[in-house]
């Protein structure tokens, strides 16, 4: 190949429909070559080789955001970069019930302390039009963006206005609308939390050590530990599905005053990037 492939990144900020985009969506494209999240790690000899003009990866983020971008800039400067996002509150409270589901047990105004700012997520990293900025800086323009919003009142119009950004088609045949993931009762995530609580499990989310992928030794550790929290995980969830007790309703597991609170809080971010979003297609 003469021209240098287009290489298109869809960074993943995770509970804004990425697993459903990676494995019904992003497979059903057409006239784009698709690497799967199981083959991220092997993406630049697959677009080294060439065999295609146009190639899209995607992988979850998370706070990784940063890390994740200045890794695809430094093989990819010119890459496209996609960027999907949801308000902050439904953000957070889907966040916050895999945090549960995974071993949290803090109360969801301890998982991002909006007054205090000593949660797990700090309130500038949930900043969305911050994210924006630092993609523009890196990679001298501007992401395509596009908001979970949109994907639930009009998915033919996303799907279209995603293929077009792609220069791909979307073929409706190949396209699942099946559920990728199981959901779990409000009350069943709350005898799990009292459940992490009183086994003084480690918050799933702290990870002094930086990035689980530096480095293959590093990276064959993160994985074995992930799938064996994963099983404990699942096991812990079936023991909360029979452990019931008379105050399974006595709490809340995302109280509307915390929920509230952060949508508050980011309620200019919002907008703005409800904004941006729509000087897309103007």
């Amino acid at each position: 190949m003469d021209r240098e492939p287009l290489v298109f990144y869809h960074a993943g900020l995770g509970k804004v429909a990425s697993t459903y985009l990676q494995k019904s969506v992003f497979p059903a494209l057409e006239n784009i070559h698709y690497i799967p999240r199981n083959r991220f790690r092997q993406h630049s000899r697959i677009i080294k080789a060439g065999e295609h003009d146009r190639y899209l990866i995607s992988r979850e983020c998370g706070k990784y955001l940063d890390r994740r971008l200045k890794e695809i800039h430094s093989q990819y400067p010119n890459a496209h970069i996609l960027l999907f996002f949801r308000r902050h509150d439904q953000w957070i409270a889907s966040h916050y019930r895999r945090y549960v589901k995974n071993g949290g047990h803090r109360p969801l105004d301890a998982y991002v302390d909006i007054d205090g700012d000593r949660g797990v997520w700090k309130r500038d990293q949930l900043c969305y039009m911050d994210m924006i900025a630092r993609v523009e800086a890196l990679f001298q323009k501007p992401p395509f963006v596009m908001t979970y919003d949109r994907l639930r009142a009009d998915p033919d119009d996303f799907f279209l206005k995603l293929a077009n950004h792609l220069g791909a088609r979307l073929n409706k045949e190949r396209l699942r609308t099946a559920p990728v993931h199981q959901s779990y009762s409000e009350p069943r995530l709350i005898r799990l939390r009292r459940i992490n609580e009183r086994l003084g499990l480690t918050d799933p989310e702290y990870n002094p050590g930086g990035s689980p992928e530096t480095g293959a030794k590093r990276h064959t550790m993160h994985r074995l530990r992930r799938r064996m929290l994963l099983y404990r995980s699942y096991l812990l969830l079936i023991a909360a599905g029979f452990y019931k007790t008379r105050n399974d309703h006595a709490d809340e597991l995302t109280p509307g005053s915390a929920v509230e609170s952060v949508r508050e809080y980011y309620a200019d971010d919002w907008a703005a990037l409800q904004r941006y979003e729509a000087s897309q297609f103007t």
